[in-house]
């Protein structure tokens, strides 16, 4: 079993895709079973800056089952519609549910709690759409179809193990220090100086590289 991603900030997004689908492709070295594409909304938006990302992965004996959910308000109440016949029944243990959603037209809360009832302890990992700040401005990806609401789902089983890890995308810099003054999240002071003044410390002292990020 083998992942593979890549990245890439050409303007035009034919080019980018092709450049992204052809970097994967060599790293993961054999057939791509899953695929997941992001792509920011700067297309078209010359004061923005455009990218995709990649991810895929090569997983033999692994099985998936890609769908589209959609919320829907009855008389009852909200509804969830959308999940295939197949998986009416028992999922095979181990299986875990990747999730992308539209946050302005799906309520991810309302799936996770029919989940916990109906699917107790099966794994459901992902996100939501965060690039488009107002409803309309986003778009989900199944196969060949563009969608612009509910939410975009993968069900996977099989000979494989799931580990989760939260990342923010950052990573510590600089030495540990203890805030000597605060006022509810607004911290003013680290180790009795101006907090300003030492993040200006520890930002001088950064080589040249980590500066520039």
């Amino acid at each position: 079993m083998r992942c593979a991603s890549a990245l890439s900030t050409r303007e035009e997004a034919a080019a980018a895709l092709q450049e992204i689908c052809h970097a994967a492709r060599e790293q993961v070295g054999g057939s791509v079973d899953l695929a997941v594409l992001f792509v920011s909304q700067a297309y078209g938006d010359a004061e923005q800056i455009a990218a995709q990302a990649l991810w895929v992965a090569h997983w033999p004996g692994v099985e998936t089952s890609a769908f589209h959910l959609q919320f829907e308000r009855t008389r009852e109440g909200g509804v969830i519609q959308g999940w295939p016949d197949q998986l009416a029944g028992e999922w095979p243990e181990g299986t875990f549910l990747l999730l992308l959603g539209e946050p302005f037209s799906f309520p991810a809360d309302l799936l996770l709690d029919r989940l916990n009832e109906d699917r107790p302890g099966i794994p459901v990992i992902g996100g939501m759409a965060s690039g488009g700040a107002e409803p309309g401005e986003n778009r989900l990806f199944l196969g060949r179809q563009t969608l612009a609401e509910g939410c975009v789902a993968v069900l996977v089983s099989g000979p494989i193990r799931l580990r989760t890890v939260v990342s923010q995308g950052c990573r510590p810099i600089g030495r540990h220090f203890v805030v000597t003054k605060a006022e509810r999240n607004i911290i003013y002071e680290l180790g009795g100086k101006p907090a300003l003044l030492q993040l200006k410390e520890i930002f001088d002292k950064l080589p040249t590289r980590e500066q520039v990020l």
